[in-house]
């Protein structure tokens, strides 16, 4: 009987060895997966920086523009009141800025809604890959799960 006990001590005591082990081993994986997971957040904070930098050097040169529009529209409503006493010729002047102040507003247009759709593309783009890293690491983490606990059930079956 005492040769039993003690063979059965000696399996628990391997047992509890191995579960020691097992357990060192996933809190190192844990700790590794953690290490990836705050590198993929600085990285994802330095792009979230940098389209900051993007978007604020975007917004002043709207507001540049604006600016510029601004003083080309009141140029232009002057040189309006001017061209009422003028010639034909400064008449057709007159229109073909006209057609100038409507492309650039135009441009301007274009410039502002191409900005919303590059901030919308950018904001897809990084929440699309936040949502792959995050969903690359949960498969990872399952599959190394399902490894452990079947390594863990055949172990505890050999014993």
């Amino acid at each position: 009987i005492q040769l039993d006990v003690h063979l059965e001590l000696q399996q628990l005591e391997k047992m509890l060895q191995e579960e020691k082990r097992l357990r060192i081993r996933g809190e190192t994986e844990n700790a590794s997966l953690l290490k990836t997971i705050e590198y993929i957040r600085q990285e994802t904070n330095k792009k979230l920086q940098k389209e900051r930098a993007l978007r604020q050097e975007a917004e002043r040169a709207k507001l540049e523009l604006e600016k510029v529009r601004d003083q080309l529209y009141q140029g232009l409503e002057k040189a309006c009141k001017i061209t009422a006493t003028l010639s034909d010729e400064t008449k057709l002047l007159t229109k073909k800025l006209q057609g100038e102040d409507k492309k650039q507003r135009s441009l301007l247009k274009d410039v502002q809604e191409l900005t919303l759709m590059l901030e919308k593309e950018k904001t897809l783009r990084i929440e699309a890959e936040n949502y792959e890293i995050v969903e690359a690491l949960q498969k990872e983490a399952k599959y190394r799960t399902w490894k452990k606990e079947k390594r863990h059930h055949i172990s505890v079956q050999r014993h």
